[in-house]
Parts: structure tokens; C-alpha cells; sequence
């Protein structure tokens, strides 16, 4: 019945990977084995229970990552349940409006930082002529970027978003790394990083 819209959202998604660059076809040097990934669909709600939009989103198979290998550090700053209980006190006492801001597909921004190799994923195809000797079924694509599921997709997003910040001119606090703040016009902008990988 919703068919259509599950293959709509699905070739979206694999649109917004290939406009992102988060991957290129390749053959894996030998002895490299390539993770597996797979499709994870979700209906998306308003807050009168009607549909909003089908998500589709390719999910890495990151548990079968190996340490040294596909990955090193995963440890990433984000917001601390004091951090967020300071902002809300703010709010409260100032009477302010506090706006979130959700960034599609935010782990497709970070830069992966080892070689990680993933099998096709499904509805996906490659084409192109193998390298001599290679047997053209061992395509598999190398990640470019940061996808979910990966050990350190968090952590490539936070150090993304931790040097854009201040780029734009927010200074970080002292009392807690997660915390930015800017003056705009008279008007003071409190961001607070929060990582959400579901």
C-alpha cells in the first residue's frame, strides 16, 4: 500500500549518499574484508499522530568492526545531563523560546579517518571494469565519509561540528565543552551539542 513511498525514501537516501560522496566503488587489497550493512525504515510522526515522512537509512554493520583496523578513538564530547539542566534553568528563568535544530543526515559530514571497506549495499549498484585478475563479484565500496553505525560516526560528526562553531564565531565555555555561546545583535545564542545516532 505505502510502497511507493518506502521506494521513494529509500532512493533519496541513496541519492543524498551519492551527492555527499560518502563512498567510492573499489576492490579491496587482499586479506581486507568489508563490513555489511543493511536498511533500517522508520515512519516519521507529527505530534498529532499523522504521518510526516518514510525514512529509509543505510545502517554499518559496525560491530563487526575491529579495533586498529577499521577504527581507533571513539570517544566524542557531547552534552552532560548538568549541561542540559543549565540550559533549560536558563530558559525557564529568562522566559525564552528554545529552538532545536535536527541536521539531516549530519553523520554524512564528517570525514572517515581509516580505510573502512562495506559490501554494496542492497538496491545499490556498482559498474565499471574490475582491475586485472579481480573478480568483478568483489566490488565493494570504500567509505569516505561518516555513516551510521560505524564505531566512530559520532565521533567524526562532533569533531566536525566542534571546528565549524567556532568558525562562525561561537566561543566555547569553560564549564562545559559542549556548550557555545555567541552574541548576535545585542542577543545571546547558546548552542548545545547533542549526538543522537538513533
Amino acid at each position: 500500500m505505502d510502497a511507493d513511498k518506502w521506494l521513494a525514501a529509500v532512493l533519496a537516501k541513496i541519492e543524498a549518499h551519492i551527492q555527499n560522496g560518502t563512498w567510492v566503488q573499489a576492490q579491496p587489497l587482499p586479506g581486507r574484508r568489508a563490513i555489511s550493512s543493511w536498511w533500517v525504515f522508520k515512519v516519521k510522526c507529527l505530534s498529532d499522530s499523522s504521518i510526516d515522512k518514510y525514512k529509509g537509512c543505510i545502517v554499518a554493520q559496525g560491530f563487526s568492526q575491529v579495533w586498529g583496523i577499521h577504527y581507533n578513538e571513539v570517544f566524542m564530547l557531547t552534552a552532560h545531563l548538568v549541561a542540559m539542566q543549565m540550559v533549560t534553568a536558563i530558559v525557564a528563568i529568562e522566559d525564552l523560546k528554545p529552538e532545536s535544530v535536527g541536521i539531516s543526515t549530519a553523520f554524512l559530514n564528517g570525514d572517515i579517518d581509516t580505510e573502512i571497506y562495506m559490501k554494496v549495499p542492497e538496491g545499490c549498484e556498482v559498474d565499471g571494469e574490475p582491475q586485472p585478475g579481480k573478480d568483478p563479484k568483489h566490488w565493494v565500496v570504500c567509505l569516505l565519509k561518516g555513516l551510521y553505525g560505524i564505531k566512530q560516526g559520532p565521533r567524526i560528526w562532533s569533531l566536525t561540528l566542534h571546528s565549524i562553531l567556532p568558525s562562525l564565531g561561537f566561543m566555547r565555555t569553560d564549564s562545559s565543552y559542549s556548550v557555545y555561546v555567541h552574541l548576535h545583535n545585542d542577543v545571546w545564542i547558546m548552542v548545545l551539542v547533542y549526538v543522537d545516532d538513533r
